[in-house]
């Protein structure tokens, strides 16, 4: 790099910090909530087998350009009554 031009770092997509993504904020926030309203809500568990014992899913991805876990099975319940009342309350379409 020429001396005095700045590192790229997080913004190097968008030409070395001339251009930023304006909802980069908004999309991280976006998906902290998302995630934090789905741990409020479920109880996510390792699926079990036919005797009852949890079945730890394997450590697994994809390869490529972007990698990805592979699929596994797990178990979704719903926390509570309460949780399960807010789930349902959800509109299914946008």
């Amino acid at each position: 790099m020429e001396p005095g031009r700045r590192d790229p770092g997080q913004t190097g997509a968008f030409g070395y910090g001339r251009r930023v993504c304006p909802g980069r904020y908004m999309a991280e926030n976006s998906l902290f909530i998302a995630v934090a309203s789905i741990l409020q809500n479920f109880d996510i568990t390792p699926a079990r087998d036919s005797l009852g014992k949890e079945v730890m899913p394997e450590y697994e991805w994809t390869s490529g350009f972007f990698s990805s876990p592979t699929d596994y099975q797990c178990t979704i319940k719903s926390r509570s009554k309460a949780a399960e009342e807010r789930i349902l309350s959800i509109p299914t379409e946008v």
